[in-house]
């Protein structure tokens, strides 16, 4: 699961800089998200799934703990891609309020 949630979120966040015109080039913004990012998020995502895994499993079916893994990797997901995707204090030629046109409405960053 953290490997899905690592590589979503790294794609995620390099199209909405892409979209937005973030940083220098496309090259320099993906060693950043490749060489850094990834391995981070990796672990973070890892980490984080199989604690709550570990932890709702003692007290619930395995059913729950895994839904309740995946809720706190898609709560983890977004916090990311809102903290590192969207940059608040950028120009925004391209991005009226800092949000890509393709981003859903319904979902808040």
């Amino acid at each position: 699961m953290g490997i899905v949630m690592s590589l979503g979120t790294c794609w995620l966040i390099a199209n909405i800089w892409s979209s937005c015109d973030v940083g220098v080039n496309g090259s320099a913004n993906s060693g950043f998200l490749v060489i850094v990012y990834l391995p981070l998020a990796f672990v973070v995502f890892s980490v984080a799934a199989g604690v709550t895994h570990s932890v709702m499993a003692k007290w619930t079916n395995a059913t729950v703990a895994l839904g309740s893994a995946v809720a706190v990797e898609i709560a983890i997901g977004w916090t990311v891609i809102a903290w590192i995707g969207i940059v608040d204090d950028y120009p925004a030629p391209f991005c009226p309020g800092n949000n890509p046109s393709w981003w859903p409405d319904f979902i808040p960053v």
